[in-house]
């Protein structure tokens, strides 16, 4: 339950900071006028979340384009490469992740297909 409030804690007194953060890191871009935008995004699947550092991703509509996928925490930090290890399976791509020893936190999955950019959010409990 600790780890719960802390955790909880941490996300929200970092909101505001997290879109500067990550866009000062390159993780998501930013138009113009500085202002970075989140919405959600159904082509980019993770479950469970929150989960302890292994799920399941998919990623919808992947066509023939080359697909990179990368896992940032809170700071900006590349965590692991997923590029390599991504499994077509017809118009989709999968991964089931196992990340090594994560810490509990909010974390992010960068997904560029084409000219398209994904980011989808996830908490390791």
């Amino acid at each position: 339950m600790k780890n719960w409030l802390i955790i909880w804690t941490i996300a929200l007194l970092g909101l505001s900071l997290i879109p500067r953060q990550l866009a000062a890191q390159g993780i998501v871009s930013s138009p113009a006028d500085g202002s970075v935008k989140a919405e959600p995004d159904a082509q980019i699947q993770i479950y469970p979340n929150p989960n302890d550092g292994r799920f399941q991703l998919l990623i919808e509509r992947a066509g023939s384009e080359k697909v990179i996928a990368r896992i940032y925490d809170i700071t900006g930090k590349l965590i692991e490469d997923l590029s390599e290890s991504l499994e077509r399976e017809e118009d989709r791509l999968s991964h089931q992740v196992e990340m090594a020893d994560p810490r509990p936190g909010i974390y992010f999955i960068r997904v560029e297909k084409g000219k398209d950019l994904h980011i989808k959010k996830f908490i390791i409990r």
